[in-house]
């Protein structure tokens, strides 16, 4: 009797969601992981072990019912089999491209399903973006830009650090901390400004998960004010009517420094990646000549340079970052 053959099984890790229980999706962490455990399953592939692939995808509230998670399976197998059946004489740097090619076609999917509307969690960083409605323009003139900072500081720099930023003419980016509970409270005695007040008193006699969803609620009713009131005045300067910006602002969290520092160069880069002008440096919207300059600005320079370890690594890392993406046709953008 011929003896069977045994199956091999490449099980990712989950993360489970009861229901009604709020999660994030995968970390950063978890999508290296992901990567690496493709790679190496499609390598296994390659020797002739044939494994089947399971992908063992957790979903969290909302996202069950998506297309896709029930064709992920059949995504591997359909990029990833009949690779393996390709004659050997194509050589390792053909097993390796599809094996990169996989990977990606596997991250991407997951980043695909990444949850935009997190709770702003004290002390905790966020990539801060949203575009016009039906992605018209949100900048007209010159001096909307300014504006635009005047109303953001306004409403948001009681309870955000903002770290850089980067104003494009039918949407923005911002990379931004949210203020700890210990700076909201020290600033709540000087500072007029509603919500600190019920904060302080919230503080004393509620537990850490109210006191935090507390705030996140009230930094998302000063980002709603804050939109209302720069398109208001965009309304009226421009004789528009209806809503200026998409619904639901999107924010993602950004775990770690290299996380932050691959994020601001990304947002520096992003008007010449988009071809609004032959080069970043001359884009005046961002923060990128605010954060080299000698004078005063809300901006968290000290710490974005620090970040960077100078003014010298914090250019040189930018010429980098736009030489590399503009080296080919790699750049993929929503």
């Amino acid at each position: 009797m011929a003896r069977r053959r045994t199956q091999t099984f490449q099980v990712l890790k989950t993360w489970k969601v009861s229901p009604g229980e709020k999660s994030n999706p995968p970390s950063s962490a978890y999508i290296s992981a992901l990567v690496s455990d493709q790679f190496r399953l499609f390598l296994l592939l390659c020797r002739g072990e044939k494994p089947h692939v399971f992908l063992a995808v957790g979903v969290w509230p909302g996202q069950a019912s998506r297309t896709g998670f029930k064709n992920l399976e059949g995504l591997a197998r359909r990029e990833v089999e009949p690779a393996s059946r390709a004659k050997p004489a194509r050589g390792k740097k053909y097993f390796y491209q599809q094996g990169l090619r996989f990977s990606e076609i596997v991250v991407n999917f997951i980043f695909d399903m990444k949850n935009y509307y997190p709770e702003m969690q004290p002390s905790q960083f966020y990539h801060v973006f949203n575009r016009g409605n039906n992605r018209e323009d949100i900048f007209y003139k010159p001096e909307n830009a300014a504006y635009f900072l005047y109303k953001y500081s306004k409403y948001l720099s009681p309870l955000v650090d903002t770290y850089t930023y980067n104003l494009l003419p039918n949407h923005f980016h911002i990379l931004l901390r949210v203020k700890s509970l210990e700076e909201m409270l020290g600033q709540a005695a000087n500072a007029d400004f509603p919500g600190f007040k019920n904060l302080e008193s919230l503080a004393r006699r509620e537990a850490e998960p109210a006191v935090n969803a507390y705030i996140s609620a009230l930094v998302s009713e000063q980002f709603r004010l804050f939109f209302m009131s720069y398109a208001k005045a965009i309304n009226k300067q421009e004789g528009r009517v209806g809503s200026l910006f998409q619904k639901n602002f999107k924010r993602l969290a950004v775990e770690g420094k290299q996380h932050c520092m691959n994020l601001v160069l990304y947002l520096h880069a992003n008007a010449q990646l988009h071809d609004l002008c032959d080069d970043f440096r001359d884009w005046t919207d961002s923060s990128y000549l605010s954060i080299l300059a000698n004078g005063p600005s809300k901006l968290r320079r000290a710490e974005v340079l620090d970040w960077f370890g100078g003014k010298e690594q914090f250019v040189k890392a930018h010429d980098d970052y736009i030489g590399w993406k503009t080296a080919g046709d790699w750049w993929i953008e929503d």
